[in-house]
């Protein structure tokens, strides 16, 4: 498993990634998510059916993520070893003055 491996873990509800990341992080942590991960086709059929700001989208679907896990840079291959076909790197952790725009 990946116990002792992670430095935390965020279960995505309603706020989507950023809202629900950041209540794990220390304060003068701040995720940066890549956002180009693939993402499964439901979501495209529903923001071009609902004409849906791709924000409201990400805000509200997630793009497919259930659980962000928080892990040291070190460990993430390990974490990925352990969990090949569930997971993914979705972004990075920086310190809020280098996060930059």
């Amino acid at each position: 498993g990946v116990r002792g491996l992670i430095g935390g873990a965020a279960h995505i509800t309603g706020g989507g990634l950023e809202a629900n990341v950041a209540r794990i992080l220390p304060s003068h942590l701040v995720a940066q998510f890549s956002w180009d991960w693939p993402v499964p086709d439901i979501f495209a059929v529903i923001q071009k059916s609902g004409d849906v700001d791709v924000d409201e989208m990400r805000r509200v679907f997630n793009m497919g993520v259930g659980v962000a896990l928080v892990v040291p840079k070190q460990r993430v291959n390990k974490v990925a070893q352990t969990l090949p076909d569930q997971s993914l790197v979705i972004g990075e952790v920086r310190s809020r003055e280098n996060a930059g725009g």
